[in-house]
């Protein structure tokens, strides 16, 4: 089953299968803007689109003829110039395109993948919560939208078996009207007609394996009753009727527990775009297992050669790791790595080869004089700076397209996470935007690459990250759970902290590699990436046509000699262990 909404933000990556029909829940969007993934969609749409005011007639029937789900480009021309892509389920194989156009006789918006899911319970026994806030969200899309459900059957069933399903289900939502007194009796004879007319529109007929069938409820509409439309068999034309029928899809577990699921993810994931445009970063929960990252930092403590149990083994405040092994990320967090893709534009434009995890591990003991210190305000930490330190800096740089912290041990507030702040985007971006020469990474600090100054400080182009970062006043402390990941920009300011509680923190930072710069001057507003959407908007600016004069280098930090002589000295002591 799918579901269509006239909310903006809308996708889906991962649905789930079915047991009598597969369904999917779609709704209208900007025509304007054709989105590739989730992110962008959210980017250019506006929130709760109420798109199309659509004047419906008490007899208004779908067209009739509707080929199978997996000749919907075919069917719908319109829809493939427009760049539809279909979402497939892995367990059926049966595919929804992302973005879908409804054959009817009245106009009907274009309507993008709110989410999908799978029938795996009857139309009886549906729980009513009201309360839980996914609730509120789904209820409040569904009451001010216009949407579509399609049922696409895994088998072959028939239209008296879904009419059976259906009608069950309308008898509970009045059942549960009077019991919770949101039905009176009065109520109950005005929606009684509509409801038995629900029954007379379905014939005796098959309905066949994988032909979709759609249901659409019209958007509200001031001063007239809204219409729910059976794809080639009628219209139902009653508020209470046509809201409640696409309602139950979502009391409690509902019919279709994937299909609710996916909904409230999607709409989880508008939150997050919302707050990666105002914010610059976000968070990701439980992108991997603790059991995938106990594995992963088994041998860290013999690398160390420190004792867990010990502190007075604890003689350095922070350590910064070499790698010894790399994981693919999609196979070891799937969700950070579909977050990441929609961040960036796509997987095609991401080089997945210099985008793995290693276990290059960075671990934050704190010391023993910061046992019970005050702590100091985050704007006074030394640390501050800007990812990077291998290649000359540019505004559209591909070398460190996100700043990646993958959370490998619990962390609580003065526990040693890193402080970012939010505004330094704004700061590095227009000082990068001036510089199209490039800066080099001078420690915490940048100067631009063609200086000729005696010392990088006397170059008029240096640039303190210390300093800079007394002009920011929001700081925000990285906390979170094993398995979490934080996605940020390339150009946070960010800075290690004071672990105060001394358990170790340990984090990595990998980066992620563009195959082509970030473009800044895009022909279609809808191509930006989200990342490139958030520097535009630091810029303050809807299009810049950054062109850099120098050519683009890599460098050798010194970092990478040290840690050439500390790898050995952990091979060997791996070794000694017996784990290499």
């Amino acid at each position: 089953m799918s579901f269509l909404s006239s909310f903006a933000r809308t996708t889906l990556r991962k649905p789930s299968l079915i047991h009598a029909s597969r369904q999917a829940l779609y709704g209208t969007r900007n025509t304007a803007a054709r989105q590739r993934s989730f992110w962008k969609s959210v980017l250019l749409g506006a929130g709760i689109a109420m798109t199309a005011s659509i004047v419906w007639g008490p007899n208004v029937h779908l067209d009739a003829v509707m080929p199978p789900v997996q000749d919907e480009a075919e069917a719908n021309p319109e829809v493939t110039a427009n760049g539809s892509e279909m979402t497939i389920d892995p367990a059926t194989g049966i595919e929804f395109p992302n973005i879908i156009r409804v054959a009817a006789k009245t106009n009907i918006p274009l309507l993008s993948l709110v989410g999908c899911g799978v029938r795996t319970v009857s139309f009886l026994g549906i729980k009513f919560e009201p309360n839980m806030t996914p609730d509120q969200r789904i209820e409040h899309i569904i009451r001010n939208s216009a949407c579509v459900i399609r049922i696409v059957p895994t088998r072959s069933t028939s239209y008296s078996h879904l009419r059976d399903a259906f009608m069950r289900a309308m008898q509970g939502r009045m059942s549960e009207g009077r019991k919770s007194g949101n039905l009176t009796e009065e109520n109950v004879m005005e929606v009684s007609s509509p409801v038995r007319k629900l029954k007379t529109l379905f014939p005796n007929t098959a309905l066949a394996k994988h032909t979709p069938f759609d249901i659409f409820l019209s958007q509200p509409t001031p001063g007239k009753p809204r219409s729910l439309i059976f794809r080639d068999l009628g219209a139902i034309e009653n508020d209470w009727v046509a809201t409640e029928f696409v309602l139950h899809y979502f009391e409690g577990d509902g019919p279709s527990p994937p299909l609710k699921k996916s909904v409230v993810e999607r709409n989880d994931l508008a939150e997050q775009v919302d707050h990666f445009l105002e914010h610059g970063f976000i968070l990701v929960k439980n992108a991997f297992s603790r059991e995938q990252a106990a594995e992963f930092t088994e041998t860290m403590w013999i690398r160390l050669a420190l004792d867990p149990h010990d502190k007075s083994t604890w003689t350095r405040e922070r350590i910064h790791m070499p790698f010894h092994r790399r994981e693919e990320v999609a196979r070891f967090a799937p969700k950070a790595w579909d977050a990441t893709q929609d961040l960036l534009g796509g997987e095609d434009r991401i080089d997945e080869k210099c985008s793995t995890w290693g276990d290059s591990f960075i671990v934050n003991f704190g010391t023993l004089e910061l046992e019970g210190a005050e702590p100091i305000h985050p704007r006074d930490l030394d640390n501050w700076h800007v990812d990077g330190d291998f290649f000359v800096h540019y505004l559209d740089s591909p070398e460190q397209a996100l700043l990646v912290i993958p959370i490998f041990s619990d962390i609580k507030p003065r526990g040693g996470g890193t402080f970012i702040a939010p505004e330094g985007i704004d700061l590095v971006a227009r000082y990068l935007a001036e510089h199209p020469e490039g800066v080099l990474p001078t420690g915490l600090s940048f100067t631009p690459s063609t200086t000729t100054a005696p010392t990088y400080k006397e170059d008029p182009g240096y640039w303190s990250h210390l300093q800079e970062v007394k002009k920011c006043q929001r700081f925000v402390e990285v906390t979170g759970e094993v398995g979490d990941v934080f996605l940020l920009h390339p150009l946070m300011l960010h800075s290690a902290s004071k672990n105060y509680l001394r358990i170790p923190r340990v984090i990595t930072n990998p980066p992620v590699e563009l195959k082509e710069p970030f473009n800044f001057a895009r022909e279609r507003i809808e191509d930006y990436s989200l990342v490139e959407q958030k520097t535009l908007r630091a810029l303050g600016v809807d299009r810049c046509d950054f062109r850099i004069t120098t050519e683009r280098r890599r460098l050798v930090p010194k970092r990478q000699v040290d840690e050439k002589k500390v790898l050995e000295d952990e091979r060997m002591r791996l070794a000694a262990a017996g784990k290499l």
